[in-house]
């Protein structure tokens, strides 16, 4: 029995290391962030929260990282507008149902 539930946390271990390595996908990462807009940005958040909803700190972490490389924009009114979808999105991360508000965030944000 001892057996057992060691093969199935290493493969548990061995699972999460490998998703962990799929979300810190390295400089390139960084650098594709930094080149990103708030909208692509966005479609990224919610297609890792699609994927790994169970790593919500790291993607907050990824979230509030990319976002301070994005430059600033210069039109006040997508300005304001940006500003507004962060701290919406940024608002969510407390609450129960905080990955399908997210994608809420990026419906309304398609559409307006």
């Amino acid at each position: 029995m001892p057996d057992i539930i060691l093969q199935a946390l290493t493969k548990a271990v061995e699972a999460t290391q490998s998703i962990l390595l799929q979300l810190e996908q390295d400089p390139i990462t960084a650098a594709a962030d930094g080149r990103a807009t708030i909208p692509s940005l966005l479609r990224r958040l919610v297609k890792k929260c699609k994927q790994y909803p169970y790593l919500k700190q790291h993607l907050r972490s990824w979230w509030e990282s990319a976002q301070d490389l994005l430059p600033e924009e210069a039109d006040k009114a997508k300005r304001t507008h940006h500003t507004a979808l962060l701290e919406e999105v940024g608002s969510n991360w407390d609450l129960p149902n905080w990955a399908s508000n997210v994608e809420q965030c990026e419906s309304q944000y398609g559409h307006a």
